[in-house]
């Protein structure tokens, strides 16, 4: 009986191996897709945009400047990524080197500080409602969520009261629960326009949706385009028991478009530290436009201290998974931040500093002290691979 138990001990064992072997597996092939993902992002950005720029050779004393902040890190990022900042701020001088590539944000930084395999389990806008309590969003229609319809406390509903919620709303926005981007994945439906068929298409296509009600912006916000609900992008970061809101910028569509993403067209401006939108505006093409002659005087942002604050405040909720974000608000017809979307991970790192210049300058030294040294610097795959199988 005794050699019996020691037999099946010995085979639990090795199928405890085999499954931690498959296990890891299956974690390196995750970081080995996520990886050369965010690589094919970044040259695609590159790609798209520097055929656009009056490209700027560096000068000797600007890679002397860079190599001096990121000698640790040789190997493991593309220079050309300086040169593309270099070209977008030509006076930018030696202080390009305070510049992050965006293929090393992309592939190390935001990886370290919303690692995907935590941050995915709460990137889902079904669950801003639990989540983000202190803050005000758009009125929940409905959450679609694995086939089920729930409404907004999460009550269960019918198909039948699923099409009668969002009717009751009349005029309603149906945004993707995760994985858009760019505008993609968001649709709209209006009572007196369109049909009763066309709600019941939008409802049962598949998929985790979110119905909310539409928002009506301020008349600051809307005087940037009608048509689109317009949006400020912040970026906050968390270090220690510290949280910043680092910078921003705001973001509206083109004329007759429903979304402000540049992808669809639109712009984005600076926000200076007053919550005055700057007038020259720009597109994903370079292309600047001056929207003084759209308004009359300054456009102040109501209460864009106020966002700030938010944005410090509820990033320590999901500071265990995320600690770079980028929170989009609206302000609505009543000055209030009204939060739209939260975008963990991919956070836009390279138009935050289009926009606004080197942004990260005064964290990139301590958190490339703080960041563990990469055993295979030239192979970004290496490390992720080494490092979910040591797990």
């Amino acid at each position: 009986m005794g050699k019996v138990i020691e037999q099946l001990i010995r085979v639990n064992r090795k199928a405890s191996s085999i499954l931690g072997i498959k296990s890891s597996i299956v974690k390196a092939n995750f970081y080995f897709n996520e990886v050369s993902r965010r690589q094919r992002i970044a040259e695609s950005y590159y790609r798209g945009i520097m055929p656009y720029l009056d490209r700027k050779p560096l000068t000797k004393e600007q890679v002397d400047a860079i190599h001096q902040v990121w000698h640790s890190r040789e190997g493991m990022y593309d220079i050309k990524w300086f040169e593309f900042f270099n070209s977008l701020h030509p006076t930018i001088g030696t202080e390009v080197c305070y510049f992050t590539p965006f293929d090393y944000w992309l592939t190390y930084m935001d990886t370290y500080l919303v690692p995907p395999e935590k941050s995915k389990v709460i990137d889902d806008k079904n669950l801003y409602d639990m989540l983000f309590t202190e803050v005000k969003q758009p009125k929940t229609v409905l959450h679609i969520a694995s086939g089920i319809y729930l409404d907004e406390t999460y009550g269960p509903l019918s198909d039948r009261e699923a099409v009668e919620h969002c009717q009751a709303a009349g005029n309603i926005v149906i945004k993707s629960a995760n994985g858009s981007c760019g505008g993609g994945g968001i649709s709209f439906w209006n009572a007196e326009k369109d049909s009763h068929d066309d709600l019941e298409r939008l409802l049962h296509r598949g998929g985790d949706y979110v119905v909310q009600e539409l928002v009506h912006q301020h008349p600051v916000m809307a005087s940037l385009c009608s048509t689109s609900c317009n949006t400020i992008r912040m970026l906050s970061y968390v270090s220690g028991q510290k949280s910043k809101a680092v910078t921003a910028y705001v973001r509206f569509g083109k004329e007759g478009s429903r979304v402000d993403n540049g992808s669809a067209g639109g712009y984005m401006a600076t926000i200076n530290d007053d919550g005055v939108i700057l007038n020259n505006a720009v597109d994903f093409k370079n292309q600047k436009t001056d929207i003084s002659k759209t308004y009359d005087g300054p456009r102040v942002i109501p209460n864009y201290k106020k966002c700030q604050e938010l944005a410090e405040r509820i990033a320590f909720k999901i500071a265990p998974f995320c600690r770079a974000i980028s929170w989009d608000f609206a302000i609505d017809e009543n000055s209030d931040p009204v939060l739209i979307e939260v975008n963990l991970g991919l956070t836009s790192m390279q138009f935050f500093q289009w926009i606004n210049g080197p942004v990260m300058k005064d964290y990139i030294p301590d958190l490339l002290d703080e960041m563990p040294a990469e055993r295979f610097p030239k192979n970004a795959f290496t490390d992720f691979v080494l490092r979910s199988i040591n797990r």
